[in-house]
């Protein structure tokens, strides 16, 4: 009996950790700038809009959260900040106009009472006469010596002696190469769409941006695979410029640990101790060397 509830328990916990890991995270951006209607939006969803649901308006900065159905946090669920108190001005215990009948006393003892400081000393003549000028340490001109020191800098370099094994150099070039790759498979674009009506207040030069836009939307209608949408419509009568945007972005948990999991596993540790190794070794003789040139 026990192995059983045992079984269901692990099985349960097997379903719900592969659903997390395969349960699609959407990310959707719209952006509106319309005279007298600008909107730019980012809504996150995780699973179905049900269970989270995230929503942030990038021009009020205003961010809700609602987590299976529930309110969790919002910008404006804060309480405003109270008002400052007034400043009230200190009360002196007398009549207002006490403080001026005192003639030219300002009504404070220990101000009356202070006595004017004394003139700073003039500076002897001993003091201010200037000592004489050092003059600057010059380096003897020796092109040989200072290229044969530059020379010697570079080949105890340790970065440069890893970079000279070619054996780690390639390994870790096929590595980075195989990462970049995996990383920009990460996010699946489902839906790319940009409108734009505008004038760029040069009839040429709205002329070149819809050429080249057009040039761009074909390479890629062609080579996308998803909807994917640029269209510019120029206007050469008025001033004019509104902008409506779409983008639809997909990923999920296994598709961010994928990557990491990839280049820990597939990273050159053999050739990156060896190399490590030989780095110890290079210090090494080059501080011995460097010890008995200064003796």
């Amino acid at each position: 009996m026990l192995i059983g509830v045992l079984i269901t328990i692990g099985t349960i916990v097997l379903i719900v950790a592969a659903t997390a890991m395969i349960a699609p995270f959407s990310l959707h951006m719209r952006c509106r700038f319309v005279q007298g209607s600008n909107t730019a939006l980012v809504r996150a969803c995780w699973l179905h809009p049900a269970v989270f649901l995230a929503t942030y308006d990038i021009l009020r900065r205003e961010l809700v959260v609602r987590v299976l159905g529930r309110r969790r946090k919002a910008s404006d669920d804060a309480e405003p900040a109270p008002p400052p108190a007034p400043i009230v001005p200190a009360s002196n215990g007398g009549a207002p106009g006490s403080g001026a009948s005192g003639g030219t006393r300002s009504g404070t003892p220990d101000l009356d009472k202070r006595e004017p400081s004394p003139a700073p000393a003039a500076p002897s003549a001993s003091r201010s006469a200037p000592g004489p000028a050092m003059e600057p340490h010059r380096r003897a001109f020796d092109p040989p010596g200072r290229l044969r020191s530059f020379w010697n800098s570079l080949r105890a370099n340790r970065v440069l002696f890893v970079l000279r094994q070619t054996d780690f150099r390639r390994a870790a070039l096929r590595w980075a190469m195989r990462g970049i790759a995996r990383f920009f498979g990460i996010l699946k674009l489902d839906e790319c769409s940009f409108r734009i009506t505008g004038n760029l207040e040069n009839p040429a030069v709205t002329g070149k941006v819809y050429g080249y836009i057009e040039a761009l939307r074909h390479a890629l209608v062609s080579r996308a695979r998803r909807r994917l949408e640029i269209i510019f419509t120029p206007v050469f009568d008025r001033d004019i410029l509104e902008v409506e945007g779409d983008v639809r972005l997909r990923t999920s948990a296994a598709r961010l640990l994928s990557p990491m999991a990839a280049a820990a596993c597939t990273f050159p540790y053999w050739s990156a101790f060896r190399v490590w190794r030989r780095t110890v070794r290079f210090s090494r003789q080059h501080g011995a060397a460097g010890t008995e040139t200064h003796v």
